[in-house]
């Protein structure tokens, strides 16, 4: 299976507070910003939280919302995950 740099498969044996299935996409740097699982034990991320994780890292909110759109949002259009917007 060929990983992106900025996400992955879950595997079965890693230790995550949820069980997630086993196509859900983990992105590296966001696990804190997963809020649960959806009705097919896919990630929920939090979209708030996801602008607060890159703005703590140096970026402006637009820039972190500008990449999350494009390398989050965009990355597979929903299939492995959830972005909840609030």
């Amino acid at each position: 299976m060929k990983i992106n740099k900025e996400f992955e498969r879950a595997k079965p044996h890693q230790d995550y507070e949820y069980d997630f299935a086993e196509n859900s996409v983990i992105f590296h740097g966001l696990e804190d910003c997963i809020v649960g699982t959806d009705q097919f034990n896919q990630p929920v991320y939090d979209y708030i939280k996801m602008i607060d994780t890159f703005t703590s890292q140096g970026m402006n909110e637009f820039e972190a919302i500008e990449w999350i759109e494009f390398n989050v949002v965009g990355t597979n259009a929903g299939v492995g995950f959830v972005v909840l917007y609030y």
